[in-house]
């Protein structure tokens, strides 16, 4: 069953990944992936508290060109999927 973390929980996370414990030490602690610990972090880092926010039951739908804009964009630059989708606000398994 998938848990709901507050955001007091993902800033405690967060924040012991900038003390310099590892991502993946923390998402086991914590029992989740830790993918979903690097969305926090980007998303935090794009957009602060209110990136931590939950997001409201429907998922956003996404248009054929904005999902090739998007593909395009993780080829050809630099970015890591974790930050796309957080500049995105989006899940990375969309």
């Amino acid at each position: 069953m998938k848990r709901n973390f507050s955001i007091e929980e993902k800033m405690s996370a967060i924040g012991l990944v900038f003390q310099d414990e590892s991502a993946r030490s923390v998402s086991r602690k914590l029992h989740l992936d830790h993918h979903i610990l690097y969305e926090w972090i980007e998303s935090y880092k794009l957009r602060g508290i209110e990136g931590l926010k939950p997001k409201g039951k429907r998922p956003r739908i996404l248009s054929y060109e904005e999902k090739c804009k998007i593909i395009r964009e993780y080829q050809e630059s630099e970015l890591t999927l974790c930050q796309l989708s957080a500049k995105y606000d989006i899940a990375s398994s969309v």
